[in-house]
């Protein structure tokens, strides 16, 4: 790519999901009005940091363009529209931001947004101080093809009896589930009962500001899928409040699928459980596609505990394992995954499992699943590997945490952290 080429020209540092490890150039339009330098400094098209969530947006750091593949991006009018829900509004008020937008290059649903920091559409924003305040739209598509906005919004200071600030961030363990936390409560006092909305048509109740989602069956229609999410908050006074968050998920294998490698969706937990030396676990299957799905084959990695263990891979037929192995098209299935003890390699924890099929008997799927084996007895400890260490406060946790969650399945780290954030141990 020659620079000199366009008079105007912004590094977009890093990938997406669809295009890692690639700078994009951005070329200025002949009657633009608008410049890509406007932008650069803020950082909002990092593509790299694009699709991802974040409650900050963080420094960038050089990096040396001569080691990257260079592409033309290409600014194109997408942005019709941006509704904010009011202006102007309060300092540490949620205000909703929404964006319209149409993709005259191709579909609507390959389009991605980020607004000021916050990936997906719309997006709850707060400002912290008062004052004249501006924020980026930015919007792209799956090709080379980009627009943005800059947002005037007014904040001044008000005389506010409550406001509660709710936090959302992706778990770092388990794919596609959200770790929801009130940071901060201004105007309630004592005990509070907190009310969630999880913007998906579930609801709970807690007793303490905290609590995890999955969001693993949602549709898969488009790049992005954006949840508003809210928890209303009641003092022992029956004063309320009520924070507000949006958490935005890209949708991989919606992804896959544009990209030509279509993937099943799996729902299931991480433990199979074992009766009478067969290890049984339920799974939803979800094809988010137009045609019946039929898988075939299974490729099982068995992996020992001890990681300088040799790994075994076996291929099977995908119905040994599955109880079901048809798919209707935009349906989910609900079925049983099962296997024999004895077909483990010994100290084996866990299994990696490719399940691969076909669409219309052509278009080849796939579906990957990482299950974990827990100990079954004594027969499951390598004496020469394993240590028992006893920590009474830790074994308390733990039978509390199984009073809570169920004697039957194990009890992990997360399990522990969780709880205790929800304060229930």
């Amino acid at each position: 790519m020659i620079f000199k080429k366009y008079k105007t020209a912004i590094v977009i540092i890093g990938a997406c999901v669809i295009a890692l490890g690639i700078i994009l150039y951005i070329k200025k339009p002949q009657n633009g009005s608008k410049t890509a330098a406007e932008i650069n400094d803020s950082g909002y098209i990092n593509l790299f940091q694009f699709m991802s969530f974040s409650d900050e947006v963080k420094k960038q750091e050089e990096i040396d363009v001569s080691k990257f593949a260079a592409y033309e991006m290409e600014e194109a009018n997408m942005i019709k529209r941006v509704i904010l829900e009011k202006n102007p509004v309060c300092a540490n008020e949620d205000v909703l931001v929404t964006v319209v937008a149409a993709n005259p290059h191709g579909s609507d649903a390959n389009l991605m947004y980020r607004i000021s920091n916050k990936p997906g559409n719309p997006a709850i924003l707060r400002f912290r101080r008062a004052g004249p305040r501006e924020f980026f739209v930015v919007v792209r598509d799956n090709a080379n093809h980009i627009d943005f906005r800059k947002v005037p919004i007014a904040v001044q200071e008000c005389e506010r009896q409550t406001y509660v600030i709710l936090r959302a961030s992706l778990s770092n363990l388990k794919q596609d589930v959200v770790e929801f936390e009130v940071t901060e409560q201004k105007g309630l006092t004592g005990k509070c009962e907190y009310s969630w909305n999880f913007g998906d048509g579930l609801y709970s109740t807690t007793q303490t500001g905290s609590i995890s989602h999955s969001y693993a069956r949602r549709e898969q229609t488009q790049f992005q899928t954006t949840f508003t999410v809210s928890v209303a908050v009641t003092d022992a006074e029956k004063k309320h409040g009520i924070g507000r968050a949006t958490v935005s998920l890209p949708n991989l294998h919606y992804i896959s699928s544009v990209m030509g490698n279509p993937t099943v969706p799996m729902i299931y937990e991480q433990f199979p459980e074992l009766k009478n030396s067969i290890y049984e676990l339920p799974v939803a299957m979800k094809n988010i596609y137009d045609e019946d799905i039929t898988f075939q084959t299974a490729d099982i990695e068995y992996k020992p505990c001890d990681s300088s263990g040799m790994t075994e891979t076996r291929r099977i037929d995908a119905g040994v394992l599955l109880a079901n192995t048809v798919l209707p098209r935009r349906g989910t299935v609900d079925t049983i995954l099962s296997f024999d003890k004895s077909q483990l390699p010994p100290f084996t924890c866990n299994l990696s499992i490719r399940l691969s099929g076909r669409m219309r008997g052509v278009t080849e799927v796939v579906a990957n699943m990482h299950i974990s084996i827990p100990p079954s007895g004594r027969d499951s400890v390598d004496e020469g590997r394993d240590a028992v260490v006893k920590d009474d406060e830790m074994i308390n946790k733990l039978n509390r945490a199984a009073e809570i969650l169920g004697r039957d399945r194990p009890i992990t780290p997360d399990d522990i952290r969780r709880l205790e954030k929800e304060g229930k141990l």
